[in-house]
């Protein structure tokens, strides 16, 4: 996997790291997408990708999820459109439950779209299972801005 941290990151427990904040972005993003292992380079083009397009996206790696970094929802869910959970894994039980719970518990009004799989996955090469699952960077990207009003 590519090094998405500059070479000054250190790694903290339970908390979640901003990756990319896009330059002049308006007062909400369109979306903020938390990715977690192998789709976060992946969710790093699809924002490059929307900032193309005039979208403005946030992309914040989660790199543990227990504990999880409850304030970093709840800062997304303030200043985003949209979250978008992006794991190869089941969004069951996953990042996007944890973020779920999380807008659930606080009270946060913000839309949710989970990315991952639905039910069992299957053994292949990487880049081809994303593209299958829709955990590409074009899948993010489409997820980040589909039916904005």
């Amino acid at each position: 996997m590519p090094d998405v941290h500059g070479d000054d990151y250190k790694f903290e427990v339970g908390k979640c790291s901003v990756l990319y904040e896009p330059e002049n972005a308006p007062a909400k993003v369109q979306a903020t997408i938390f990715a977690s292992g192998g789709p976060v380079p992946h969710a790093l083009k699809a924002a490059q990708d929307l900032k193309a397009r005039g979208f403005a996206a946030r992309v914040v790696n989660a790199g543990t999820l227990m504990p999880f970094d409850k304030d970093a929802v709840v800062a997304a869910a303030e200043k985003s459109q949209r979250i978008v959970t992006v794991e190869d894994h089941n969004v069951n039980g996953g990042l996007g439950s944890a973020v779920a719970e999380i807008l659930a518990e606080t009270g946060q009004a913000c839309r949710l779209v989970r990315l991952g799989l639905r039910d069992f996955g299957e053994s292949g090469e990487g880049e081809e299972l994303y593209e299958k699952y829709g955990l590409s960077a074009d899948h993010i990207a489409e997820a980040a801005v589909r039916n904005l009003d």
